[in-house]
């Protein structure tokens, strides 16, 4: 039996092993039985609002910064992040692109125009 093919073993990444299996975490989590929490700070949300990437504030302080906002031609449906590379993907309905930013990066607060570190795949 190959437990990993079971939805919800494990919380990231499962290996399967001769009769048995193991759970494996992303880096920046920490693994407790067979579910991954995060490390040390609060986790936090990003949010899609238009032409802007929002990230929320989990830690009880509701507050948000802006982590990306696009000019008039920008209108972001829907985003989706790879934990293993530590990327963010969106959509850009009005240019029908798809988006990406690394998530290493140090977050600011500061509105910012699409740069080097945002691109288009």
């Amino acid at each position: 039996i190959d437990e990993c093919q079971i939805f919800g073993t494990c919380s990231h990444e499962c290996h399967n092993t001769k009769g048995s299996f193991e759970c494996f975490c992303a880096e920046g989590f920490i693994r407790e039985s067979h579910a991954c929490r995060a490390d040390g700070s609060f986790p936090y949300l990003i949010i899609p609002d238009d032409n802007e990437l929002r990230q929320i504030d989990t830690g009880g302080q509701s507050s948000y910064s802006s982590m990306y906002v696009g000019g008039t031609g920008t209108r972001i449906d829907s985003i989706d992040v790879h934990f293993g590379h530590r990327t963010l993907f969106w959509t850009n309905s009005h240019d029908k692109t798809i988006n990406r930013r690394s998530l290493s990066q140090q977050m600011s607060s500061q509105r910012r125009k699409r740069d080097a570190s945002e691109e288009a795949i």
